[in-house]
């Protein structure tokens, strides 16, 4: 944007204290501006307009394409490739800024966990690091109640990746309701 640096300095301090979703790294860069981050994690997005970065959690790759569809006022599409957390195999999906979405992989039905977080507890240098390990994708239903049977898992609910599509534009649209 070929802003001064001390204007872009003053303009990250004040979105991080009106707790703007944005996540600096130990050098002062941006690695995370909500719902995506360029700190590798296993929620690879490719956007159709061909930039490559990642989510920082399995919700922010849902959320991604609405979020960006509404900064952006066009169509985005995204397509997602993550792992089982039970199985590691490979899940590819599409979602839009209209909410559809599609599964590559015939018989994946994946599910989204995510965790309570204790937020008066939170004690992890950044919301990444905490929810990136957290909220995670599982290929079926089947393969979600295997991990937890076999796995301390913290609290949280499983949702579909329609209930997610669902969710995204009532809980995020409150983000572009004032101008």
């Amino acid at each position: 944007l070929n802003l001064p640096l001390e204007l872009v300095k003053s303009t990250l301090e004040e979105l991080e204290r009106k707790l703007f979703f944005l996540v600096r790294n130990e050098q002062g860069a941006v690695a995370w501006a909500y719902p995506v981050t360029v700190e590798i994690t296993p929620h690879k997005i490719n956007f159709s307009s061909g930039e490559h970065l990642y989510a920082a959690w399995a919700e922010d790759a849902i959320a991604t394409p609405f979020v960006q569809g509404q900064l952006r006022k066009e169509y985005v599409s995204i397509e997602v490739e993550t792992k089982c957390k039970h199985c590691d195999h490979t899940m590819h999906f599409t979602i839009d800024s209209d909410m559809r979405v599609s599964v590559r992989e015939s018989g994946a039905n994946p599910l989204v966990f995510m965790p309570d977080i204790d937020w008066n507890n939170f004690a992890e240098r950044t919301i990444i690091d905490s929810y990136w390990r957290n909220t995670i994708f599982f290929w079926s239903e089947e393969h979600a109640r295997e991990y937890r049977a076999n796995t301390k898992q913290v609290n949280g609910v499983y949702l579909t990746l329609e209930q997610c599509a669902y969710m995204t534009p009532i809980t995020q649209g409150a983000l572009f309701a004032f101008k």
